[in-house]
């Protein structure tokens, strides 16, 4: 038992999940720091109210970075032009270990300055920041990956597929704790599932709040039924478990095996994730949050996948790292050895 489940996370698979993740997630950061930027609120944010900003906390010890550059505005432009520096390096996979470690070091003085500005998305980024540093998550889609190649040091490479386990994890245990703490009784059925309903008028968080087909019937029903989904769906997320053990042990046959193969009720669990973020990028104002979520959605796919995806757009590509045999034969994804994941 202990053997296998050794065996099972150092399972090593193609790296073109992983780099997606890190492509996509560093492009939403990036958006986010610019849309700060933009809106001149580097200085309100970043320093103490002895400059005019928001950072002072009473009592509180200063960040390192305050320690090492002071509180004022120069010292909350440099960390904001250090946030936007290491997030392209971290998007592009340029020097990709040290960059997602030094991005995360500097969010998390960010949180220390300004720890009102701290949101659930930027812990979780940092969560995988964490996993960028350990694994190879710039073996494509990189400079990184470019420069081996060049150098003639590239070739087929497998990266350790508990990096993408990890992380899939990591979106269970979110959804999971996130349905089960909205105890708000909008959320559930005694009250009548009404909480997106709230949502939309609420002034801060909603984008239509002034649609006139907000206040429809049609509308009503239509919020019902998507808080009933979204509960239902955050609440049940952990099942999504059980159908990857089932699909790894597809072989051993079963009529709950092979119903999990025919149907693959992951891949919909996934898809009502994608369905979901859109629906909050489009009806609410929340942000980086829906975009920084979706960067972590190809996660779930498998190397198999990937690996007939290439091969089917780019036939004969041996050297790009996707021979679809190849990668067949390193890897099971999660599930099960040439199922799509």
């Amino acid at each position: 038992m202990l053997t296998r489940w050794v065996d099972f996370w150092a399972e090593e698979e193609a790296p073109w999940s992983l780099a997606l993740v890190r492509l996509l997630l560093g492009l939403a950061l990036l958006g986010d720091y610019l849309s700060m930027g933009l809106r001149g609120l580097v200085v309100p944010l970043l320093t103490t109210g002895a400059d005019g900003g928001l950072a002072a906390r009473a009592g509180a010890e200063p960040a390192l970075w305050q320690q090492l550059f002071g509180t004022g505005p120069e010292a909350a432009w440099g960390l904001y032009g250090a946030l936007v520096v290491t997030t392209v390096m971290v998007a592009a996979g340029f020097f990709t270990r040290s960059a997602s470690l030094m991005l995360l070091l500097l969010s998390a003085q960010f949180a220390w300055i300004l720890p009102a500005g701290d949101r659930g998305i930027d812990m979780l980024s940092r969560n995988v920041l964490m996993i960028f540093v350990f694994a190879g998550s710039g073996q494509a889609l990189s400079v990184d990956a470019w420069w081996a190649r060049r150098r003639g040091s590239g070739g087929v490479v497998r990266i350790g597929a508990w990096a993408r386990r990890l992380l899939l994890l990591q979106l269970v245990a979110m959804y999971w704790t996130a349905g089960v703490q909205k105890y708000a009784q909008q959320w559930w059925p005694w009250g009548d599932f009404g909480a997106l309903w709230v949502i939309w008028q609420d002034w801060p968080m909603t984008a239509v709040a002034t649609a006139g087909w907000v206040q429809s019937p049609l509308a009503w029903r239509f919020s019902q039924l998507a808080t009933a989904l979204t509960i239902g769906w955050e609440v049940s997320f952990p099942l999504i478990l059980v159908a990857w053990y089932l699909l790894r042990t597809a072989d051993r046959g079963g009529r709950w095996r092979a119903w999990v193969v025919r149907t693959r009720p992951d891949l919909a669990y996934a898809g009502l994730g994608v369905v979901f973020h859109l629906g909050i990028a489009l009806w609410l104002d929340l942000g980086v949050f829906p975009w920084a979520m979706l960067a972590l959605y190809p996660a779930f796919l498998g190397p198999d996948a990937w690996a007939r995806w290439v091969s089917y757009l780019l036939p004969g590509q041996e050297n790009l790292q996707t021979n679809a045999d190849e990668v067949a034969g390193w890897g099971r994804g999660w599930h099960g050895e040439c199922i799509d994941g």
